[in-house]
C-alpha cells in the first residue's frame, strides 16, 4: 500500500511505553508528523529524532504533535525514550501493521524504513516522504515547510 497526499491517512494502533495505546484518531485536531525509523538506540535514528525534539518549541508553535514509530517492543522504547528526555512519543509497532499501512515495512528486515508523514488536523496526508534520509536536510525542512502552510491556512 502507499500513502498518497491529499487522501486520508491510513489509520493506526500503537502501543506506548508505558502502557495504553495511541492511533491516527487520538491526534486529530491539528497537524501530526509521524517518523517511521529502524530500530531504537541506533545513531541514524537517535539524529532522525533528535532532529525533530531539538525543533519541539517550533513544533508547538506550529501547533504539531510528532510521534514516532519503530517495530521495537514497548520496553525497549521507555528505555531510549527516558535517555531521549522523552520528546515525544515512542510508539510500539512490533506486528508492523501501521509501517505496513504507510508502504514502508521492510518483511526482508521486519522493520520499518525510515519514513516522515505529516497529517493535517482532518488526518489526510499533506507530505509522504517514504524514503526520509537523516542526511537529506531538504527531508527535514519539507515537513516544517508543510506545518508553516498549514499553520498560515
Amino acid at each position: 500500500m502507499s500513502v498518497v497526499v491529499g487522501e486520508p491517512a491510513p489509520d493506526f494502533r500503537c502501543v506506548l511505553p508505558g502502557g495504553g495505546t495511541l492511533g491516527r484518531e487520538d491526534l486529530a485536531g491539528g497537524p501530526a508528523v509521524l517518523l517511521f525509523y529502524l530500530e531504537a538506540a541506533t545513531p541514524d535514528c537517535r539524529q532522525q529524532l533528535v532532529t525533530f525534539a531539538a525543533e519541539a518549541e517550533t513544533l508547538g508553535a506550529l501547533g504539531a504533535r510528532v510521534v514516532a514509530i519503530s517495530a521495537d517492543p514497548p520496553e525497549r522504547l521507555a528505555e531510549w525514550a527516558a535517555r531521549l528526555g522523552e520528546p515525544f512519543p515512542l510508539l510500539s509497532d512490533a506486528s508492523g501493521e501501521a509501517a505496513r499501512a504507510y508502504g514502508v515495512w521492510d518483511a526482508e528486515q521486519r522493520r520499518a524504513r525510515r519514513a516522515a508523514f505529516v497529517l493535517d488536523a482532518a488526518g489526510t496526508v499533506r507530505l509522504a516522504n517514504p524514503r526520509y534520509s537523516v542526511g537529506r536536510t531538504d527531508d527535514v525542512l519539507e515537513v516544517f515547510e508543510v506545518l508553516e502552510q498549514l499553520a498560515s491556512a
